[in-house]
């Protein structure tokens, strides 16, 4: 294939073992010829694969489905998502669960002595793949709390992973595909707030996106809502009421705050959280906000907890590790356990 004749402005995307793959290659030009060689040989190519000029140094790969003419925007919207929901057990679909939850850094403990209907390992999701992030099981769950279909999400996949938006917001699709009208997230956050202190859970109110980033950008996706959604309320002040009040009834001490994305995997600087707490920040993390975009985009009820894990950069005046993270959920599991389960069962 000449690959000065394909049009340009096309995307990425590449049928590796995990799925359709976003990868840009940065190369001299003069290189293009011994790349699209190595692509030959690499992907079995043929009429699969072409090449596409964005710049003097920039070159994306675009795998085309055979025989249906897919472009960049039905490949992201349509079979990406499809060949994922095909591997969910289709009993899943029958049993119409209302209710689901992403748990993130040290959150899925809460579910681990706790029985299930099913389950199935995220590396066998095609395009999702296992989390490359220590405390994340990895594994989707069904579950029946009280009566009410629940499916749980173990785990997560981070922007920062450097797989694309594709894997970060799967969960909140795959929701969507099974019906699912109300969501929890949760995450492990550092404390901007000095009142707060390892250990604290936060209720989430509004968030501060500091990246820039948006997996919304792009072509409008089936289902997704519309072009420009309102934000006004992506975490329903109903939910977030209640959770508080089932905490006060628990004699769980549950604030409420707002939590800054970052796009990790670096933590935050003094400086930074310094500006954060200045626009009014509560916690910060990695993670939540994407999947809470994407959610109330889609018109689900979305609800968020934080674990406090550690105090941010420059706050208690020592270097931050993810180890730390991990022994502060640890510590905190068995109320995050109580908590997450009575939420689920409302």
């Amino acid at each position: 294939m000449d690959f000065e004749k394909v049009p340009p402005g096309r995307g990425v995307a590449l049928p590796t073992q995990m799925g359709f793959r976003q990868c840009v290659i940065m190369q001299r030009p003069d290189e293009l010829p011994e790349i699209w060689r190595h692509v030959c040989l690499l992907f079995g190519a043929g009429d699969g694969i072409s090449l596409s000029c964005q710049n003097s140094t920039r070159i994306m790969l675009e795998w085309r489905r055979c025989n249906t003419g897919d472009t960049m925007e039905d490949l992201f919207a349509t079979p990406y998502f499809e060949t994922a929901a095909s591997a969910l057990p289709a009993d899943w679909f029958a049993f119409k669960p209302t209710v689901g939850v992403i748990l993130g850094s040290g959150w899925g403990q809460a579910l681990l002595d706790k029985p299930y209907l099913d389950a199935i390992s995220y590396a066998d999701i095609p395009g999702y793949g296992a989390s490359t992030v220590a405390g994340h099981a990895g594994e989707v769950r069904l579950l029946e709390v009280d009566g009410r279909h629940v499916v749980a999400f173990c785990g997560r996949r981070h922007f920062y992973e450097g797989e694309g938006w594709g894997p970060v917001v799967m969960p909140v699709e795959l929701m969507r595909r099974l019906g699912v009208g109300r969501v929890l997230l949760t995450n492990a956050a550092g404390a901007v707030n000095p009142a707060l202190n390892p250990g604290d859970m936060l209720v989430i109110r509004d968030h501060v996106n500091t990246t820039g980033l948006n997996p919304l950008q792009g072509p409008v996706r089936p289902g997704w809502g519309t072009r420009f959604p309102d934000q006004s309320e992506v975490y329903s002040h109903e939910l977030g009421d209640a959770i508080q009040a089932k905490a006060r009834k628990m004699g769980i001490r549950l604030p409420d705050g707002i939590y800054a994305f970052t796009s990790g995997p670096c933590f935050e600087t003094p400086a930074e959280i310094r500006a954060y707490g200045i626009w009014g920040v509560d916690a910060v993390g990695m993670s939540t906000v994407p999947e809470a975009i994407v959610a109330n985009a889609i018109g689900m009820k979305v609800s968020a907890l934080s674990c406090i894990t550690n105090m941010a950069a420059g706050i208690a005046g020592q270097r931050l590790r993810h180890e730390e993270v991990m022994e502060a959920t640890a510590a905190a599991a068995p109320r995050m356990g109580r908590l997450l389960m009575s939420v689920l069962a409302s």
